[in-house]
């Protein structure tokens, strides 16, 4: 996209927005995403992306999805 968007996308995990955002960011992850705590906003996350390249968006979100069936799986 030559555009970003943004957007807050609910989660529904036992596990607070900031605990989320550490762990995202954490390896093997290595994705950043606001925590919704940080807007009042909790299990929300903040995703914003701005222009960049389709296939990183698309690993970035992959390992958005690997970090909640983790998270899912226990």
């Amino acid at each position: 996209p030559k555009a970003g968007f943004l957007s807050f996308p609910h989660y529904n995990l036992d596990i607070g927005s900031e605990e989320f955002s550490k762990r995202l960011l954490a390896s093997p992850y290595r994705t950043f995403v606001h925590p919704g705590a940080a807007y009042d906003i909790e299990h929300h996350i903040r995703l914003g992306v701005g222009g960049g390249n389709v296939e990183i968006i698309k690993e970035g979100l992959a390992k958005v999805d690997r970090l909640i069936e983790e998270i899912e799986e226990g």
